[in-house]
């Protein structure tokens, strides 16, 4: 858990600044959104109870692990929803979507990959095969339905956003577990 919130958290700052720039179509970076985003709290807050050791109330522990249960089942339903609006085969003929999908699910983990073994990062520390695994899977998973909300917020092209992510969502299926054999066969 601890390495994928210090992967998101690299992930919150290129979201709020890249993304939203691009999406948005404004040349400014907004610090405060990105400090105020509810990601960065709750990181903060985790990061401080975890050194800290101190354990919430029973009650207050409770409602937060019931909470965290929700956050699988309604990303899929997002995901879901925003699947719903579109057909098909509006994703499978776009041949923009399959280079994009070919970078974000092939190209960019297996650089990442030969970035690892070059740098030979896992012999720094004990758990080093472990975090990279970590980090690894962070990179290869698909476009964030994010991405689609944002642009539905900025009035920017969310059906082609959320075209990617279904189509990086099916991709996936194949391509992560292949990605993971090949860090287990390099690495």
């Amino acid at each position: 858990m601890l390495y994928s919130c210090a992967f998101m958290s690299v992930q919150i700052v290129f979201l709020w600044t890249h993304c939203k720039m691009i999406i948005s179509q404004e040349n400014e970076v907004d610090i405060k959104k990105i400090m105020v985003n509810i990601n960065t709290i709750s990181i903060l807050i985790g990061l401080v109870l975890f050194i800290s050791g101190i354990r919430l109330p029973g009650v207050l522990s409770e409602t937060l692990s019931s909470v965290s249960k929700l956050i699988a089942p309604l990303s899929m339903i997002v995901s879901g929803m925003l699947m719903a609006d579109v057909k098909l085969k509006t994703i499978f003929t776009s041949k923009r979507i399959y280079l994009v999908a070919f970078m974000r699910m092939i190209v960019y983990p297996a650089v990442i990959l030969a970035f690892f073994k070059l740098s030979n990062l896992q012999s720094f520390v004990s758990d080093g095969y472990t975090i990279l695994l970590v980090s690894f899977l962070a990179t290869m998973t698909p476009a964030a339905s994010t991405v689609t909300q944002m642009a539905q917020v900025y009035d920017n092209d969310a059906d082609y956003a959320n075209r990617i992510n279904i189509f990086t969502v099916i991709v996936c299926i194949i391509t992560m577990p292949l990605m993971v054999m090949a860090y287990e066969m390099f690495m």
